[in-house]
């Protein structure tokens, strides 16, 4: 519930936080250092380079889809 309200300025600005959804966006979002948590469906979903210290989840197809906005996440 807390990621799908990162949709909303409200929460993106009381929180600091946001998210990016998108294989592109998320690689570049890790080459920047900046992600401190990553959701996937399966494993071999994960892109080549995580840092250590981030947060990893596995959400279930529904959960991912419910949380994400993009047709294509």
């Amino acid at each position: 519930k807390q990621w799908k309200k990162l949709h909303t300025k409200k929460e993106r600005t009381k929180t600091g936080l946001f998210l990016v959804e998108g294989i592109h966006l998320v690689e570049e979002a890790l080459k920047s250092g900046i992600v401190k948590e990553l959701m996937v469906t399966s494993p071999d979903k994960l892109p080549s380079h995580i840092q250590p210290d981030i947060e990893l989840y596995e959400l279930s197809e529904e959960a991912f889809s419910a949380m994400t906005e993009t047709e294509t996440p």
